[in-house]
């Protein structure tokens, strides 16, 4: 899966980036547009969350 497309409906990602953390491992900086309603970051953080690896 793609983080593209886990998005939920109304989100878009602007830009991201994959960075080094420490012994090899990497995380990802990303930029989101998000709409300004209730429950708009827990959906995003959901869909973050179900993406694998």
């Amino acid at each position: 899966d793609t983080i593209k497309g886990k998005m939920p409906e109304g989100m878009q990602l602007r830009n991201y980036k994959k960075e080094p953390l420490a012994f090899g491992l990497y995380f990802i900086k990303g930029e989101f547009i998000v709409e300004d309603k209730e429950g708009q970051m827990d959906s995003l953080e959901d869909a973050l969350r179900s993406i694998e690896g």
